[in-house]
């Protein structure tokens, strides 16, 4: 367990994905504390199976190594590294 002194830090990052080769980047990231917001349209815009593709890429590797992950609209998500969770209000 860490102590006060010895507390994680976690950062916070904003960019677009635009291909299958983003995807290293976003795992550095998530893998190194950041907390990622993730603009996908760019993504979208090669198509609705790409897309996906690599949304479930991102998401498999961020649930195994404890992470969270959630939509933040239509157009974003948002990963976080073990220790973060995202609050989601089911009653809205």
């Amino acid at each position: 367990m860490r102590s006060e002194s010895q507390k994680a830090l976690y950062y916070v990052t904003s960019y677009s994905i635009k291909t299958e080769e983003d995807v290293r980047k976003v795992k550095e990231d998530v893998r190194n504390n950041f907390i990622v917001i993730l603009r996908i349209t760019p993504l979208l815009e090669r198509g609705r199976e790409i897309t996906i593709k690599v949304i479930n890429q991102i998401y498999e590797y961020v649930v195994s190594m404890g992470g969270d992950m959630a939509r933040l609209g239509e157009d974003r998500i948002v990963l976080t590294p073990p220790g973060v969770r995202i609050w989601r209000d089911m009653g809205t």
